[in-house]
């Protein structure tokens, strides 16, 4: 019995036995079947990307971005061939497509990522077509006339244009300058071309008449870095003339007629007369050498706001300080370059003549240089004569010689004009006038000093340097005004400032302002708190009020206490 049981129990493990191992070859094959299911599903998604087509039409030399074109965002994450690479050029990182030369190609890009996208770009590239227009024109201008390019070629931006000349002695345009200058009679072609491509182009037929100035042509050289004074050439003084120079690469010129080389070269300087039809045509040659005979330490050859021309006979003395600056002569550095002919007391200002001959003087400040030559000789003289505004005064009586023989001219028009030999005091300030005999070498030269408003007509008796008296009538040629005055102010530096002077002179006489003295306003000097404060006191009218002020820094006998203790 106990042998039957134990079959039994054998029979009965061997059955489960191999029932669990046929479940188990079962799971197997289940679990290979999904395995192969899910390696058929991966490999059937490889195939899923998709590929796109597009058209580009490009002109020659133009370009585009390049993730635009294809319409994709990551260029870095294709591979890209062109099927004619002779047609465009392209570049991934620089993101863009240019045509290079008219026909057609195909770009394809192919993803780099299994399954990615395809781009293919078919493009066509034109031939470029110019776009720039021709426009011609006529213009005329006068012999020593500039103009504006814009005015001469009818153009907007003058800056994008290159400028040349079929005939450059007869006109020439500049760039740097922004202007036509026209040097001589005759004709030539004046061409604006554009900077840029299919840009237009100008083309002006100029012809250049004869001027209605008289030019008087002069040769100068300066070495390239220095200066020459072309004001030594002309008639009168720089500052009487307009100054334009043709060509600012190779030289400068400023209002003075301070022309500076930049450059080797040769360039035309014009000065025209504001006053007259006198004209000086200058052709300056800049040479690369350097010049050893001139010194920056020289009067004549400083840098200068201002200068003038100083007529003496020998013992002869003027005063600078009073006529001709614009703050006190102390205020200056002075240079004399050869005290033989001439010396200056450097805290008056005073200049005496001591010699025969030619001399500079130079007072320097910053910004504020003024130069003088002075001429020391027998045949000159120096005067005085005050006006008051509106007044006039007939030279001619004063005059030895026939009236006709004699030639004057005005330092400073605005404070004296000139109309032949009689003058007319225009308003406050000092100048002086200088008399040319036209047969001989006699100067007159007389400092002239305007004060307040004519009330009547009288005489002037002027005291010369022969220590005889000459009596110039003066007329009045302004109705009577009747002025309430403080003070009686003739500054003479303030000419220059000619929008200011009538507000300056009307603050002065009712005493609201004052100047470094009667004669020197200095009106490019600062302005304190404490001096602002007396004006803005005065102004009030509240001047005579009580005051109370605590200011540390103000003592009792400053002059602006008072005032500023008001504040």
């Amino acid at each position: 019995m106990k042998h039957k049981i134990k079959l039994l129990s054998a029979l009965l493990l061997t059955a489960v036995t191999v029932s669990s191992m046929s479940f188990l070859s079962f799971a197997d094959e289940y679990d290979d079947e999904q395995s192969n299911n899910q390696s058929n599903y991966e490999d059937d998604s490889q195939s899923y990307g998709e590929t796109y087509t597009d058209y580009l039409a490009l002109e020659q030399d133009d370009s585009v971005g390049l993730t635009y074109a294809f319409g994709f965002s990551s260029p870095e994450h294709f591979t890209i061939t062109a099927s004619n690479k002779g047609i465009v050029s392209f570049d991934k990182e620089e993101n863009y497509i240019k045509g290079i030369a008219p026909g057609q190609t195909t770009l394809t890009a192919k993803s780099n990522i299994d399954g990615g996208d395809t781009y293919i770009l078919y493009v066509s590239v034109t031939a470029k077509q110019a776009q720039g227009q021709t426009y011609k024109s006529n213009y005329y201008m006068s012999e020593g006339e500039s103009d504006s390019v814009e005015n001469v070629f009818g153009l907007y931006d003058s800056t994008a244009y290159d400028y040349s000349s079929s005939n450059s002695s007869v006109a020439t345009a500049s760039l740097a300058q922004g202007a036509v200058f026209a040097h001589k009679a005759g004709s030539c072609t004046l061409t604006a071309t554009s900077k840029y491509a299919g840009g237009d182009t100008y083309i002006v037929n100029l012809t250049v008449g004869g001027s209605s100035y008289n030019y008087t042509n002069k040769n100068v050289s300066v070495p390239k870095g220095d200066i020459v004074y072309l004001s030594d050439y002309v008639d009168g003084y720089g500052t009487d003339y307009d100054w334009y120079c043709d060509d600012t690469s190779i030289a400068t010129v400023n209002s003075s007629g301070d022309a500076k080389g930049k450059a080797k070269g040769t360039v035309y300087i014009y000065a025209e007369d504001k006053y007259s039809n006198t004209a000086y045509k200058f052709k300056v040659t800049v040479t690369n050498s350097s010049s050893s005979s001139s010194s920056s330490s020289s009067a004549k050859n400083i840098s200068y706001k201002y200068s003038y021309d100083i007529y003496l006979s020998k013992n002869d003395t003027v005063d600078l300080d009073e006529y001709l600056l614009s703050s006190s002569a102390n205020n200056y550095t002075w240079v004399v370059d050869d005290t033989s002919v001439a010396n200056v007391n450097k805290s008056s200002g005073v200049v005496t003549a001591k010699g025969n001959g030619t001399t500079y003087i130079a007072a320097k400040r910053s910004n504020d240089n003024v130069r003088f030559k002075i001429n020391v000789a027998s045949s000159y003289s120096t005067d005085e004569l005050s006006l008051k505004v509106g007044e006039s005064a007939d030279l001619s009586d004063a005059l030895s010689g026939r009236a006709s023989n004699y030639s004057c001219t005005s330092n400073a028009t605005k404070v004296v004009s000139v109309n032949g030999l009689e003058i007319t005091a225009k308003s406050q300030g000092k100048t002086y006038l200088i008399i040319k005999n036209k047969s001989n070498d006699e100067i007159i030269q007389i400092m002239v000093s305007v004060s307040g408003t004519v009330l009547t007509t009288q005489k002037v008796v002027e005291k010369t340097t022969e220590t005889t008296t000459r009596e110039v009538e003066q007329k009045t040629t302004k109705t009577p005004v009747q002025s309430s005055k403080k003070n009686d102010v003739a500054f003479g530096d303030i000419s220059h400032r000619d929008w200011a002077v009538e507000a300056i002179n009307h603050m002065a006489e009712l005493g609201f302002i004052n100047g470094r003295s009667k004669y020197v306003f200095a009106p490019d000097d600062s302005c304190s708190k404490a001096d602002f404060s007396i004006v803005l006191v005065k102004l009030l009218g509240f001047e005579n009020n009580e005051t109370s002020g605590n200011f540390a820094d103000v003592n009792s006998s400053d002059y602006f206490a008072k005032y500023v203790a008001v504040v």
